[in-house]
Order: C-alpha cells, then sequence, then structure tokens
C-alpha cells in the first residue's frame, strides 16, 4: 500500500462511525445481536417510494424505448392499482414474475412491491417443467409473464387460483389480462398498504445447482440492509480508489449501468435494477446477451459500469477494437 492509498480499516471507521451515512447499530434478531446499518431502508416499498424523488430524470432504455422515473412509476402504480382492485391481491400474496429482460419485468416487480405482495421472480431461461415446477412451488396468486414464458408453461402450467397478466397482447384463445388494460391510465387508483421490517418481502430461486432450485424468502429489512451493503461497497471502493474515481470523473459521464444479465436473480434485480432505482442512474437493458451488441451499446449510451460474468466479460474484452 503506497503513503497515498487511503487506509481500507480507516475508511470503514469513517464511513460506519456514528452520524456517518453508513452508521451501524445493533439488532436482536431470531434470539442473536447482530450490526446492522442504522440508515438502510427499513422495507422494500421504502426504497421504491424514494425513488420517485428523480422525476424526469432516464431511468430505462431498452431497443430504443426510454422511460423516466416519471413514466416508469405511472405505469408502476397503474398496474398496483389493478392487481389490487381487479385481480385482488391482498398483502403478503405472492406474485410470479416470468419473463425476458424488458421494462415490463421492473414495473410487474415494483407494482407487486406497492400493492403489498411478495414478488416472486422465476428463472425465465427455465424451460416446460422447470417453470411449471417453480411457480408450483410458490403458489402465486398472480403470475406476470410474457408469450414465450407462456407458451413454455403449457395450460397445465398454471395454478386453478392464479390469474394471467400477459406482457404482450393476449393470443385468441387465451383467458388472460393484457398489459395495455392492466396499466391504461385512469384505471383503479393504488391504495396504500402497511408493512413492516420483518415481514415477507421476496422469494428468489437458488441456482439448483446440486438439486431442484428453491425458493428462498427474504424479509423487508434483509432487503434493505442488502441494498444499503452495496451502496457501503460502492463508497469503500471509492474512497480507497482516488485516482480510479478522479479518472472517472473527468469524462463528465452521468452514471449508466448495461443490463447483460437476468433481472431473476441477486445480480440483476438488487446490484443493477434496484440499484439503479435507489440512485437515480439510468439502466441500459439488453434483450440477451451478445458481445459485439453490448460493446456497440457501452459506446452509443456512455455505459460507465458493467456487470456480467467471467465468461461475458472476456468475451467483450476479446471483441475488435
Amino acid at each position: 500500500m503506497s503513503a497515498s492509498t487511503p487506509n481500507p480499516a480507516a475508511v470503514i471507521a469513517q464511513l460506519t462511525h456514528p452520524g456517518a451515512p453508513f452508521e451501524l447499530t445493533e439488532l436482536e434478531l431470531g434470539g442473536r445481536r447482530c450490526k446492522a446499518y442504522k440508515n438502510a431502508p427499513p422495507t422494500l416499498l421504502h426504497l421504491v417510494d424514494a425513488a420517485r424523488v428523480h422525476g424526469p430524470k432516464e431511468y430505462l432504455c431498452h431497443e430504443g424505448e426510454r422511460w423516466s422515473f416519471e413514466q416508469f412509476f405511472a405505469q408502476a402504480d397503474a398496474l398496483a392499482g389493478w392487481m389490487q382492485a381487479e385481480a385482488g391481491i391482498q398483502p403478503g400474496e405472492r406474485v410470479a414474475i416470468a419473463m425476458r429482460n424488458r421494462p415490463q419485468w421492473p414495473v410487474a416487480f415494483v407494482a407487486a412491491v406497492l400493492a403489498g405482495a411478495v414478488p416472486a421472480p422465476v428463472n425465465s431461461l427455465g424451460q416446460g417443467d422447470e417453470l411449471c415446477a417453480a411457480v408450483a412451488d410458490v403458489s402465486p396468486r398472480l403470475l406476470v409473464c410474457d408469450e414465450e414464458r407462456l407458451s413454455r408453461l403449457g395450460p397445465q402450467g398454471l395454478p386453478a387460483s392464479c390469474r394471467l397478466l400477459l406482457a404482450d397482447e393476449v393470443p385468441a384463445g387465451v383467458h388472460a389480462t393484457g398489459w395495455r388494460e392492466a396499466t391504461a391510465p385512469g384505471g383503479p387508483v393504488r391504495r396504500p398498504v402497511a408493512v413492516q421490517p420483518e415481514d415477507p418481502a421476496l422469494l428468489l430461486f437458488t441456482s439448483g445447482s446440486s438439486s431442484r432450485a428453491k425458493a428462498v424468502l427474504s424479509t423487508h429489512r434483509a432487503v434493505g440492509q442488502a441494498m444499503m451493503n452495496i451502496d457501503f461497497i460502492g463508497a469503500l471502493s471509492g474512497m480507497t480508489s482516488p485516482q480510479v474515481v478522479q479518472a472517472l470523473m473527468a469524462r463528465g459521464l452521468a452514471p449508466a449501468t448495461l443490463m447483460a444479465v437476468p433481472m431473476f436473480h441477486v445480480s440483476g434485480l438488487h446490484a443493477q435494477l434496484l440499484t439503479s432505482l435507489r440512485n437515480g442512474r439510468r439502466l441500459v437493458i439488453m434483450r440477451r446477451w451478445d458481445a459485439k451488441q453490448a460493446l456497440q451499446l457501452i459506446r452509443d449510451e456512455k455505459i460507465t459500469q458493467f456487470n456480467g460474468a467471467p465468461t461475458m466479460v472476456m468475451q467483450l474484452m476479446e471483441q475488435p477494437g
């Protein structure tokens, strides 16, 4: 460590001392005392609602389509109102999401949070039997999916008590509600809900590397602490690498993330989608991974951050230019 490099331990102490942004406190959870971020969002609902402050700033970019935070929340509020009034979603009930990366995915997720439901993203890359098993495991009151996932699920893939919302137009013969109908202006007004930090907040599936993937439940407190920890790691990295931060600032580019990993797990949901929502950053969504297209998007959209698997990084680095 050079003399000009800040000491990580000293930076951690600076960031976490009383009165600092990442001040630590102690909580008793499950009979154990543990450290926690004092200023973390107490619930996922608090985290989502706080992002409304970003207003007209651009939030989502996808295949030439651009959404501001205001446009995003207009759709999410409308969909949350439809979930409550038309789909009968009650606080604590589960809303499964099965679709490729597209703007409707985060709208469905945030709408479920605003309605007091528990979002349950399932692996959109799974085949029919995997999708059917995941949907059956979470027992959703509502499934939000695209036409491709619907065709994989087949006629037997939807539980009898589950409503279906399609992110696309509804094909003939399919009993479902279409996206335009559910998000149309002038629909049911969303009713405020109250949630507590220890209430269920999110169901995410494990990788299933040793057996069938399992749904793991997180509380609102757990999600808020995880998001605060991502911000803490970013602050620590920046303060211990001042030369890197200075070089980034000199470029004068607004933060923008290229999302090329699926939204249905933490690498896409927590580290990119929710982090961008929380911090007012632009998120450029790729339909599917393609290194050549990714490089072009990085240039055209002036991307400042890319998160991906090591193989994706290597494919990107191997691109000419």
